[in-house]
Parts: structure tokens; C-alpha cells; sequence
């Protein structure tokens, strides 16, 4: 039909550059007298969307975002924290930490915590009670309220004990008092906490404790997409909305910006889930009408999605697009319908010229204004001038307020703690830092127990047990004898759910049958089992073990099992040059010396469980160059959340790390 108002503009540009370019258009837009109420930008996925909310609220661009999640709320992750020391739930360890934390400062947190062997299984609570020494007054008071709430947690249900932890911490006393829009939503939302432990305990008359509830907080947590409820929006406030495509149907804006429309982030990469998060597709009516795949169901969905984006513009629209790799939608657009730009290349995002404290704390007055909150508005205009002061190197005169109290542990919240001079460093504490540095630092210098049940880990160490004792000297490689070691080995109880002891024992003894199968007749020549090594690059020692070594016809090869589902080429592991760098090292003694071949043997791959890699000198120089790298990171105090795929299975993510939490 007739069309209004100019051609929707396709901007070609990389992805990183996307957000500093919508800034740029923003101001311009305001200075032709837009308002910032009138435009919107919408993302794909919730992360693309806090990304470019943190740019343009860094660069002084007020913004409404309402992606919060329920388990990102910090009151919340302090309420399902007093929940789980004193219900005994799996991640009591990060939420010890988390509270003590929270009461004095990190460095106390670090301090006690990091006394303590990481390897030392039992529970951080007593041991921290069986040190002889001082602890500070207030960690001293958690200790005591988690013994008071356990007593309690015997006999009460779980809608009684999380009433009972809100009263004995008074959570809810200073949001109530301050009422900041923020303190709002947390109030709302630990409400709704409050109702799900009475629902809870009302329907369970046998397991109505806290302990069940914990078990239900942590199922929910993995799940981890429960939006948080949010008050009533006030329709009067100017700023920029910044939403998921999901989040903004319905509304309509005159200016819509869609970045980021590049292949695999819109439309996302068709994946087969590992867990039901909507009905499967045969069940659904569309599937007996239509000749589609899952995976065409799955583009025809996302097509569908772009469409309620691009409809959510009144008058302009800009869709950004990179030149590699550009969208699918993007590529079949008929191009004389949108005015195409390019921008030039380096016209990066502006840098954030703002702390992370500085912008917090003018988000929140901004959210203050817009909202006619001029009580919490006036203490944040006056605690922003004294970040404004901190950051200029001034000295602070402090007084009693508690807002003043909470800025000033703010401010002093900078701490990092001390690497030793000599830094050891294992495989898999390098592999750790160059993914999540912030895990490396939670796990090897706070040492913060990882949660007690991880299945996966236990059926790991059991299989790699059972080889090992199989690839004894001089005894028979049978079926009948592996399983027999298997069932030795075995450990009963540590899985949680029968049903899931049952399915792993299960698949363990089909890859140990496969295993045997697949050795056939040609018996290793198997010199080593399970080597424990130590070896010193410049000022780094680097231990660990290796499962297998072997001597071949060409001299030696070292094996390394696997039982994850997730395959890696064995030139990209870490661990395998490691070991040859290992070695190497030992050229002098005739067992050992650089490996002809390393392999990765993932038990669980029918095809081709081996996967081999001969390091050249080139990789295993480069590798040196990695160990360096990060023993200099661990060394320089750099330990910056790195967030990805890889946070689903992180035992600090719910209670421990800030990029979790809002």
C-alpha cells in the first residue's frame, strides 16, 4: 500500500560496532527534536540486549530495560543463599561464601576462604569452626544464625523458614525503607519467592522442609529463564527501550533499530535441546499438516520473529547487518525497497568513559527522576559527587548514613586477591582462566568448593578408575573383567536420582564393552598409568597426570580419556601439549621422552572414540607462549567474568559472579 515516511535503511557494519553506531543515530535522532521515549531497539537474545543497554547508559543515554531476570535480583541470590546453608543444598558452598561476603567485604571472604585445601571435601562451615583463630565479629554472627536456622529447618516447613531467614536478616528492611524503583522489584519479587515455599509446603506433606525446596530452587535455577515481575510501568518516563523481540510485542515505536542480523544470531542456529523447553514438535497440530522438518519449523519460527520486530516501527527503521556472514532474511530483502549504507570501517562504539560504580548509581538516578522519586534522588546526586571525588583521588569525610556506609563498601569493593610468587598451574586451571578468568580465581585463589553432587564428575572419575586398574600389568583385557571393575568401582548413592544412577551405569558399561571391543586383540603396550608429573617452565611449575602412556612401534603415545559428549580435535587441547611438553622435558630417561602421537579417546563416540594429534615444534612453542600469557594474568590481578555456553555448568554463576546478577 502507499507507504509513509523514508525507506527503512539497512546499515552494513560488524556486529561489535552495531551498538556505538545506534548511539551515534540516537543523539542525532534527539537533536531533530526526537524524544528518547520514541525509540526502541530490539535483539534477538536477552545477552545482545544487555549489551547494548550497558553502551548507551554508559554514554549517558537513559534506557528502560526490562530483561531482568528472577535469580539475577541480588536479594533474591541472598535469600536462596540463607536457604541453602540452612537446608543443605548443593551449592551451600558459593552461598557461604556469598554470605559472608555480603556482610563484611570480599577480602575477608577470600581470606578465610582461601585458607583451606581446594581438595578437602568437607563441608567449609567446619572447618571454618575448627580454626583456632579470631574471625571477624560478623562472620562470627552468620556462623551462628546458619546453626540457629538449621535447628529451626528440622522442624518447621519451607514457606515457615524462608519467613523465618527474612525476619532474622531483615532482607526486606532496607529496601522497604529506601524504595528505590530497584528496591521495588525486589520486594515483588521476594514475595513471589515467599509464595512458591508456601505453595511448596502446602501440596508436600512429606518432604515440605527446606531441604526439598532447595532441590526445586536448583532445578529452577539451571533452568534459570524466569522473568522477574516488574511494577506497573510508569508510561511518562523519556528513555530508550531496549528489549528482546520476545519482550516487545504489542508495543509500537516511531524509530525501531534490530541489530545484530547476522547468520547463526538471527535467525539462531537451529539446535536440538538437551533438555524439553516447549512440546516437541510432534505433538504439535502444525506437524501432521505440512511436509517441514524441525529444523524448517525452527527458520519458518524465527522468520516469524523478525517479522514482529520490523512491524514494531512506526515511522523509521534500521536493521544492521555484517557483510560476512550477513542473515539469511537480510540476504533474500529486495533491495529496492531499503536505502542501503555502509559504514566505515574502525567507527567502533564509543569506550565507556564511566566506572561501573559511576554508572550504576546514574542509572538509578535516572530511573529516581523519571519516576518524581526526588527523596532518593537528592542522597544519589550527593553520592554521585563523591565517586566523582574517589575517582578524582580526593579524600572522603564519611558520615553514619547507611546509603554513605554502603557507597563507601562499594568503593573500597576493588579488591584482588595476591597471586603467590611461584604460580603452579594445572591443564585444566589453564583451560579454566583462558575461558572464565573470574572461575580460575573463584576456584584455585578463594577456593570455593564446587557443589557437592556433579554426577558427570563422579561417573568420570569412576570410568578413568576402571582403566586404569584394567590396563594393569599382565592381566587379561576381557569384557568379563571390566565389568567386574566396574562393578567394583562403582559408587551407589552419589547420584541423586535412582533413575539416573541407573541410566549412567548403563551407558557405562556399554562404552566399557565398546572399549574392550574396540582394543580387540591388539593389547596396548601400556608403560604407565595414571603419571603424576611435575616440571618447571621459567617461573611456573605445571603439574598433573596423565591416564595412558604406550609404547608404539614409532616410540610413545599418550592417551587421555574422555566420557563428555562434546568432541574437540586433539590439536586444540591444551591438556595433550601439555604432556608432550612434559615429556620432552624428560629426554634423559629412556621410558619417556617427546610422544610421536597424543590421543583423545572419548568413550562415548561409537564412529571414532581416538582422536590423534602429533604436536610440531611450532604448536608447542606457542603453547609456552599461552602458559606464559596466563600465569602473567594471574600474576597482574586480571580475573574478568567472560560469560558464554560454558556458564551453564558453573558452580559460581547463580550465587558467586556479578555478570549474573543485576
Amino acid at each position: 500500500g502507499d507507504r509513509r515516511g523514508p525507506l527503512p535503511r539497512l546499515i552494513w557494519a560488524e556486529n561489535r560496532e552495531h551498538a556505538g553506531i545506534i548511539l551515534r543515530k540516537i543523539r542525532n535522532l534527539t537533536e531533530e527534536g526526537h524524544d528518547y521515549s520514541q525509540m526502541a531497539v530490539l535483539c534477538r537474545t536477552r545477552n545482545q540486549a544487555k549489551g547494548v543497554a550497558s553502551v548507551l547508559s554508559s554514554n549517558g543515554i537513559p534506557v528502560i530495560s526490562q530483561f531482568l531476570r528472577f535469580f539475577e535480583i541480588p536479594t533474591i541470590k541472598t535469600l536462596v543463599a540463607w536457604c541453602q546453608v540452612a537446608g543443605g543444598g548443593n551449592l551451600q558452598e558459593a552461598a557461604l561464601y556469598r554470605l559472608i561476603r555480603e556482610e563484611t567485604d570480599q577480602a575477608t571472604a577470600f581470606d578465610i576462604f582461601s585458607r583451606f585445601d581446594p581438595r578437602d571435601r568437607s563441608p567449609r562451615r567446619q572447618l571454618i569452626n575448627s580454626v583456632n583463630g579470631k574471625l571477624p565479629t560478623q562472620a562470627e554472627n552468620i556462623l551462628q544464625r546458619i546453626d540457629t536456622l538449621e535447628r529451626l529447618a528440622v522442624k518447621k516447613s519451607a514457606g515457615e523458614m524462608v519467613w523465618e531467614i527474612c525476619k532474622q536478616t531483615k532482607l526486606l528492611l532496607p529496601l522497604a525503607k529506601r524504595h528505590e524503583y530497584d528496591d521495588q522489584v525486589a520486594l515483588i519479587n521476594m514475595g513471589s519467592l515467599m509464595r512458591r515455599a508456601q505453595d511448596f509446603s502446602s501440596g508436600r506433606p512429606n518432604e515440605r522442609g527446606l531441604r526439598g525446596f532447595n532441590l526445586y530452587l536448583e532445578t529452577m535455577l539451571t533452568a534459570g529463564n524466569w522473568a522477574a515481575e516488574q511494577p506497573p510501568a510508569d508510561g511518562s518516563v523519556n528513555a530508550v527501550t531496549v528489549q528482546t523481540v520476545h519482550g516487545a510485542k504489542g508495543a509500537e515505536f516511531p524509530v525501531v533499530f534490530i541489530p545484530f542480523n547476522r547468520s547463526q544470531s538471527f535467525p539462531l542456529s537451529y539446535r536440538t535441546e538437551p533438555f524439553i523447553s516447549r512440546p516437541p514438535d510432534a505433538w504439535l497440530r502444525y506437524a501432521d499438516h505440512t511436509g517441514l522438518t524441525a529444523k524448517d519449523h525452527h527458520l519458518q519460527e524465527e522468520r516469524r520473529l523478525l517479522y514482529v520486530a520490523v512491524t514494531r516501527a512506526q515511522e523509521r527503521l534500521y536493521l544492521l547487518a555484517p557483510e560476512k556472514a550477513t542473515s539469511p532474511f537480510i540476504k533474500s530483502l529486495d533491495k529496492s525497497i531499503v536505502k542501503e549504507i555502509q559504514m566505515q570501517k574502525g567507527t567502533a562504539e564509543e569506550k565507556s568513559p564511566i566506572s561501573p560504580l559511576r554508572r550504576k548509581y546514574q542509572e538509578r538516578l535516572q530511573r529516581a527522576v523519571t519516576r518524581d522519586d526526588f527523596v532518593n534522588a537528592r542522597y544519589l546526586v550527593k553520592a554521585l559527587s563523591i565517586i566523582h571525588k574517589a575517582d578524582s583521588g580526593e579524600t572522603v569525610a564519611w558520615s553514619d548514613e547507611p546509603w554513605q556506609q554502603e557507597l563507601k563498601k562499594e568503593l573500597t569493593e576493588d579488591f584482588t586477591p595476591q597471586a603467590k610468587e611461584r604460580i603452579s598451574l594445572s591443564a585444566s586451571a589453564i583451560e579454566t582462566y583462558l575461558q572464565c578468568s573470574l572461575k580460575y580465581r573463584l576456584k584455585q585463589l578463594d577456593k570455593i568448593p564446587e557443589s557437592g553432587s556433579r554426577p558427570q564428575l563422579t561417573f568420570g572419575s569412576i570410568i578413568h578408575r576402571v582403566l586404569e586398574r584394567f590396563h594393569a600389568p599382565e592381566k587379561p583385557l576381557s569384557e568379563e573383567r571390566i565389568l567386574q571393575l566396574l562393578d567394583e568401582e562403582w559408587r551407589e548413592g552419589e547420584f541423586q536420582y535412582e533413575e539416573r544412577e541407573e541410566k549412567l551405569k548403563a551407558q557405562a558399561v556399554e562404552m566399557l564393552r565398546r572399549y574392550v571391543n574396540d582394543i580387540g586383540d591388539a593389547a596396548p603396550d601400556v608403560v604407565a598409568r595414571e603419571l603424576k608429573f611435575v616440571f618447571d617452565l621459567e617461573d611456573v611449575r605445571i603439574q598433573g597426570m596423565i591416564d595412558r602412556i604406550d609404547r608404539t612401534a614409532g616410540g610413545i603415545r599418550v592417551v587421555d580419556y574422555k566420557t563428555s559428549k562434546t568432541v574437540t580435535p586433539a590439536k586444540k587441547s591444551t591438556q595433550l601439549a601439555i604432556y608432550s611438553l612434559y615429556l620432552e622435558a624428560c629426554k634423559d630417561d629412556e621410558l619417556l621422552g617427546p610422544p610421536d602421537s597424543s590421543t583423545l579417546y572419548y568413550l562415548r563416540d561409537e564412529e571414532q572414540p581416538a582422536r590423534d594429534h602429533s604436536f610440531t615444534q611450532e604448536e608447542l612453542a606457542s603453547t609456552r607462549e599461552t602458559i606464559t600469557a596466563v600465569a602473567q594474568g594471574v600474576r597482574s590481578g586480571n580475573f574478568t567474568p567472560t560469560t558464554g555456553h560454558h556458564c551453564d555448568w558453573c558452580d559460581y554463576k547463580d550465587l558467586t559472579c556479578p555478570a549474573w546478577e543485576e
